[in-house]
C-alpha cells in the first residue's frame, strides 16, 4: 500500500512540474520588438496617422514579432527625430531625404508609387493657385505684389519646386511679395487661399484633387496659374516634376530589418487596404533623386546654401600646399635680402 501511494505521489508530482514548464514557456515568448516609421504630417498629424496607420498593421501582419508605430513628424521635428535616434524609418518629401541622407547618412529603400486615375506615377510636384474669380492674376509674372502663402521654407513639392518657377520667371519672393506667408501645412495653405486672406499660394501635387475628393473644397474654387500639361501626369501641376517620396533607414536602424520592410512594402499590392489609405499604388525600388539635388543646388538652399561662395577657410584648404611654397618663397627672399644688406654694410665699413 505504501509503495502504491509513493508511485501516486510521485506522479502528482509529476503532473505539476509538467504544468509549471508549460506555463513557463507561455510566459516566455519573446517580447514584441516596437519599429518606429517617422512620417512628415504634410496635411496634419491627423490626417496622417489615417493615410499611415494601415500601412503599419500590414507590416505588422507580414513580420512577426515586430510592431510598427507610425510617429507624425512636423517640418521641425524631422531633423532632431533623426539626429537622436528616436525613429527608425523616415519617410518624408525628397529635399528632406537628400537633406537628411547628406547630413545623417539615411538610406533611401524605397519610392512610393502615387495612385492615380490610369495606374501610379512615381513622380510630383507643385501646383501654384488663386481663386478662379482673379481675373487679376493669370501668369507667374501677376503675382508680383500679391501676397502669397506655402507650407514651409523645407517643404518641397509645398514651396520649393514653386519657388524655382518663380526664380525661373523672374519673381524673387523676398522682393517682390506683398507678403510671404508659410502655414505649416497643405490644407492650411489651400484654406487661407479660398477664404481670401492671401491672393496666391502653393501645394504639392495632388493635394487639391485630394481635398476636392474628400468634399473639403469644391472643384471649380482655383485657377491654376502656369499650368502644365503631361500626358503621363494627369493632376493638376505647375512646376518641373521630381522623384516620390522615398522611405529611408536610419544608420542606426539593422539592415536585417530593412530587408525585410522593403520587401514586405514591394509585395503589397494596389489593391490593399493599406494602400488605398494612402492614396498609393504600392512602393517600387528607390529612384534617382540627383534632380532634387539639382534644384536645390540652383536655389541654394538646405545642404547646398553655400554653394558658389569661396570663403577663407576653403581656399586654405584648397590651395595650402601652394601657400606654403609661396610663404617660404618668401621668407627666403626676405632672409637673403638682410644677408646683402649685412654684407654691404661690412663691405663699407672694411672700406672706410
Amino acid at each position: 500500500m505504501r509503495k502504491l501511494n509513493n508511485i501516486r505521489c510521485f506522479f502528482v508530482i509529476l503532473a505539476v512540474l509538467v504544468g509549471l514548464a508549460t506555463s513557463c514557456d507561455v510566459g516566455a515568448q519573446p517580447a514584441m520588438q516596437t519599429v518606429t516609421i517617422g512620417v512628415v504630417a504634410r496635411r496634419g498629424p491627423e490626417e496622417c496617422l489615417k493615410e499611415w496607420s494601415p500601412t503599419a498593421l500590414y507590416l505588422d501582419a507580414h513580420i512577426p514579432g515586430t510592431s510598427f508605430k507610425i510617429i507624425p513628424l512636423n517640418f521641425e521635428e524631422i531633423e532632431p527625430a533623426v539626429k537622436n535616434g528616436t525613429i527608425d524609418f523616415i519617410l518624408g518629401n525628397s529635399s528632406i531625404y537628400v537633406e537628411l541622407q547628406n547630413i545623417h547618412g539615411v538610406n533611401r529603400m524605397l519610392t512610393l508609387k502615387r495612385v492615380t486615375p490610369d495606374g501610379y506615377t512615381t513622380l510630383f510636384g507643385g501646383v501654384i493657385f488663386c481663386k478662379a474669380d482673379r481675373s487679376d492674376i493669370v501668369t507667374i509674372r501677376d503675382l508680383k505684389n500679391k501676397s502669397f502663402i506655402a507650407v514651409d521654407p523645407t517643404s518641397f513639392g509645398g514651396w520649393i519646386t514653386a519657388w524655382r518657377e518663380l526664380k525661373a520667371q523672374g519673381i524673387d519672393h523676398e522682393k517682390d511679395f506683398a507678403k510671404m506667408l508659410f502655414g505649416g501645412t497643405h490644407d492650411n495653405v489651400v484654406y487661407a487661399v479660398r477664404d481670401g486672406m492671401v491672393d496666391a499660394g502653393t501645394v504639392a501635387t495632388p493635394i487639391l484633387e485630394q481635398m476636392i475628393a474628400q468634399g473639403k473644397i469644391a472643384h471649380n474654387t482655383f485657377k491654376i496659374i502656369n499650368k502644365q500639361e503631361r500626358k503621363d501626369f494627369p493632376y493638376f501641376l505647375s512646376t518641373r516634376l521630381y522623384p516620390e517620396w522615398p522611405l529611408a533607414k536610419l544608420k542606426h536602424t539593422p539592415d536585417a530589418l530593412a530587408e525585410k520592410v522593403a520587401v514586405a512594402l514591394l509585395s503589397m499590392p494596389a489593391q490593399n487596404t493599406a494602400a488605398q489609405a494612402a492614396q498609393s499604388a504600392g512602393w517600387t525600388v528607390p529612384l534617382d533623386y540627383e534632380p532634387v539635388d539639382a534644384c536645390l543646388k540652383e536655389l541654394k538652399v538646405s545642404i547646398h546654401k553655400n554653394y558658389g561662395r569661396v570663403t577663407l577657410t576653403q581656399l586654405i584648404a584648397e590651395y595650402r600646399l601652394q601657400g606654403i611654397v609661396i610663404i617660404a618663397v618668401m621668407v627666403l627672399m626676405i632672409a637673403l635680402l638682410v644677408f646683402f644688406r649685412q654684407l654691404n654694410r661690412k663691405l663699407r665699413l672694411s672700406e672706410s
